[in-house]
């Protein structure tokens, strides 16, 4: 349960900087990405999506393309 808290901080941690920071903003403007953190065994995770400036994420470690 730590580490799903701990997911669920650092999502809300990138979508308000994506929103505030304006060189973290710049950064992420051109990019497009996909980053799924999660644990061995598969059962816990957040998937992390970077889509041209915007920061959103689903929770789960079952995602595929």
């Amino acid at each position: 349960m730590r580490f799903s808290l701990l997911l669920l901080i650092l999502s809300r941690k990138l979508r308000k900087a994506s929103r505030k920071n304006a060189p973290f903003r710049t950064y992420i403007s051109t990019m497009r990405a996909r980053v799924l953190i999660k644990t061995a065994d598969g059962r816990r995770g957040r998937l992390f999506v970077f889509d041209r400036g915007k920061v959103s994420s689903m929770r789960g470690g079952n995602h595929q393309d």
